[in-house]
């Protein structure tokens, strides 16, 4: 059985031409973002509701548009100018992953600002207003039976002169 050898990757074009250059580098970028994409939006769901049958509507939800788009993009392809439609298309996907990460950003940042607002809940506070600030942030405590000043021991003015 003869073995067959693979030799070395010839890059002699990618050397030679820099439109194909161009054009290798902007369609492995454009592929590594669409596999980002397609990683991170059913993570995003799943993070988002905690349920495996929403990412299954996703998916769903995402067939849709394909099969539709795969008749509307053919024939669109043959009537404009393909460079100025792969142009327009890469830029929608990159707007749209662009999109995403603002709202993943955006989205980790409330998550970031209602922790920081159930921790600050956390802590008992001096005075029945700073209590009344924190009581709907937080789950009861099971030590409100305990006195009042056991509350205030870090504050200051707990068990000062007893």
């Amino acid at each position: 059985m003869a073995r067959a050898t693979v030799g070395p990757l010839d890059l002699t074009p990618l050397r030679r031409h820099r439109d194909y250059r161009l054009l290798y580098v902007s369609q492995s970028v454009s592929f590594l973002g669409s596999m980002l994409t397609y990683v991170a939006l059913p993570y995003q769901v799943y993070r988002l509701t905690h349920s495996s049958l929403a990412v299954g509507c996703l998916g769903l939800a995402e067939l849709g548009p394909l099969l539709v788009t795969v008749f509307l993009g053919g024939a669109l392809a043959d009537a404009v100018d393909r460079r100025q439609l792969v142009l327009w298309t890469e830029g929608a996907l990159a707007a749209g992953s662009g999109l995403l990460a603002v709202y993943a950003l955006l989205e980790a940042q409330l998550q970031d600002d209602a922790r920081l607002r159930v921790h600050a809940g956390d802590r008992p506070h001096p005075g029945a207003q700073g209590r009344a600030v924190g009581s709907g942030l937080v789950e009861r405590s099971p030590f409100v039976h305990l006195p009042h000043e056991l509350h205030q021991i870090g504050d200051g003015d707990g068990l000062e002169g007893a």
